[in-house]
């Protein structure tokens, strides 16, 4: 198979170590070897012989990716796919010279330090980056300049500071389980569809600048310190599309402005201070697409 140029063995049952083969291939470009089970220690004895290599996708197996500090990878990379491959606990530096890259994902690697300076100048064709389920910890830069970057997601690590600074194409933001403080952005995103910072610290109100995210789908903003009313144009509208949709957040009485939006399916007000009687609309019609509610560990009487 000396001329294959793509390889794509995702989600079988393949286990055992990667046979030596697989890296030997001179012409190949494309390699996914996700969601598998298999085994062992991939280092750059094997990763030298991929200098064409395009897109290397190996996360979701048993795979130990171990390379030295000072390694310089001959191959400059677009899509590295190495989520659960024990890299941590510290940073691959190896990755500094990947000036191409655009979808990076280490997530749940048990990496532990702070972001190197250099990271998030590593490429300005950044579109797609999930460091989540590390621990990771540190304040972010401005991200403003990363102008392809859609998809951020840095959920549960240790990250804290204020809000960051975000290109306008950003598409999906998770910042859950941090220690994120302060008040939102009220910078416009106009192409925001999936928007998750639960369980932080952020405090203020819901700014109007989140009603000029035509798209928004999916609000989570729970487990903070936040107060004030649904802007009105949120309310209104638009949270609807193809996945669940939801509205979280912290307040003392519930938010009549609630019952205008038609097409809400899920509703998670749980874990508030909410008390008083739970209001009759939300078992009525305005809320005729809603499929899950949750009013858990509040302070609700019985009408």
């Amino acid at each position: 198979m000396t001329g294959l140029s793509s390889l794509d063995l995702s989600y079988n049952s393949l286990n055992g170590t990667i046979p030596l083969g697989v890296w030997e291939m001179p012409n190949i470009t494309y390699l996914d070897l996700s969601s598998n089970s298999f085994e062992g220690v991939v280092s750059e004895v094997q990763l030298n012989h991929l200098g064409g290599m395009q897109a290397l996708l190996l996360s979701n197996n048993s795979i130990a990716v171990r390379c030295s500090d000072d390694w310089l990878p001959s191959f400059q990379i677009e899509q590295f796919g190495l989520a659960s491959c024990q890299l941590g606990p510290k940073f691959p530096t190896w990755l500094q010279g990947q000036t191409q890259l655009e979808y990076l994902d280490l997530s749940n690697n048990q990496l532990v330090e702070t972001l190197p300076s250099w990271f998030w100048t590593i490429s300005q064709s950044l579109n797609y980056v999930d460091l989540s389920n590390n621990q990771i910890k540190g304040n972010l830069p401005l991200l403003s300049d990363l102008t392809m970057l859609q998809m951020l997601n840095l959920s549960t690590n240790r990250f804290e500071g204020p809000f960051p600074s975000l290109p306008p194409a950003i598409m999906s933001l998770d910042l859950s389980n941090n220690f994120f403080e302060g008040p939102l952005s009220t910078s416009i995103l106009p192409r925001l569809s999936f928007l998750i910072l639960s369980n932080n610290n952020f405090d203020g109100t819901i700014p109007h600048s989140l009603c000029k995210s035509f798209d928004l789908m999916l609000l989570d903003l729970s487990r903070n310190n936040l107060s004030g009313e649904l802007p009105q144009y949120l309310a209104n509208n638009n949270l609807s599309g193809g996945v669940s949709d939801s509205i979280c957040y912290q307040e003392r009485e519930f938010p009549s402005s609630l019952q205008r939006c038609k097409e809400l399916v899920f509703l998670d007000l749980g874990q508030n201070k909410f008390s008083g009687a739970i209001p009759t609309w939300i078992g009525e019609k305005s809320l005729s697409s809603l499929m899950l509610l949750s009013l858990h560990s509040n302070l609700c009487l019985r009408k």
